[in-house]
């Protein structure tokens, strides 16, 4: 990818969290087209959720919401909450999913405020299908989402006939 967005990870959340946030986002940004990337500005990681919404795990803030530059925030403290952290291999696994989820989920937002008016009321639902698009992108690429997927694309073939 030659894009390089910028992504300020808060002091507080480096000390509190031992995985390396800012790479896993780089990482996961490595499946979306430049394109939707266009004109976001900054992916931004700090520990308390916005004032607005005090269960988000991620938000975008656009032109809409009165941003100058489109930009990602990532809510640690809310992402970090959703699985269980005495269990290393299982809390890893989560926390990529649940970072990867959020992400693209947020970039589903600005991708379609980009390209096309989706009606507000299917907002969510346009930027959960966007996630789920990419996180197939995403898992397609390893050894384990090829077995995963390839084993669904299956069941779904023989479904149909």
């Amino acid at each position: 990818m030659n894009f390089d967005i910028k992504v300020a990870v808060a002091d507080s959340v480096k000390e509190k969290y031992r995985f390396d946030i800012e790479k896993d986002i780089r990482e996961a940004l490595q499946v979306v087209p430049l394109q939707h990337l266009t004109k976001l500005s900054k992916i931004i990681v700090q520990y308390e959720p916005p004032q607005h919404n005090a269960n988000a795990m991620g938000s975008y803030f656009g032109n809409r919401e009165g941003a100058r530059e489109p930009y990602i925030l990532l809510c640690a403290k809310n992402l970090m909450s959703c699985f269980p952290h005495h269990l290393p291999i299982v809390s890893k696994l989560a926390y990529i999913l649940y970072l990867r989820d959020t992400l693209y989920h947020e970039i589903g937002h600005h991708h379609q405020r980009l390209t096309h008016g989706v009606k507000k009321e299917r907002w969510e639902e346009n930027a959960k299908a966007y996630s789920r698009h990419m996180q197939r992108l995403k898992y397609k690429q390893s050894f384990v989402g090829k077995i995963i997927f390839g084993m669904a694309d299956f069941f779904r073939s023989k479904a149909a006939t």
